[in-house]
């Protein structure tokens, strides 16, 4: 059922690199969704609509550089926070070897 929600269909119009997308995607999904929660799994979800949507570039000169620039400050800003939340109130280097 996956499969034929994922990319609109193309799993059975489009080429064989589609359908590759469209499977090693929904089974990515899956992974993520039985192994992580549903939590990890929206995430994955918002992030790559993210960079699906956001015109990237490698050019930091031109005039659309901006929104890659806000797009990886947020993605570096909710990887940065996931560690900090997993760390649940240790120190976030570890702890200091005393000897």
């Amino acid at each position: 059922m996956f499969l034929l929600l994922i990319n609109n269909g193309q799993i059975v119009t489009g080429t064989w690199i589609h359908r590759f997308n469209a499977v090693a995607f929904t089974i990515l999904l899956t992974v993520v969704l039985h192994r992580f929660g549903l939590l990890a799994t929206a995430t994955l979800l918002f992030v790559d609509n993210v960079v699906s949507d956001a015109p990237l570039t490698t050019d930091l000169s031109v005039w659309w550089a901006t929104p890659t620039i806000l797009t990886v400050v947020m993605l570096v800003g909710l990887v940065s926070f996931a560690y900090y939340a997993a760390r649940t109130g240790e120190p976030l280097f570890g702890r200091v070897l005393t000897e």
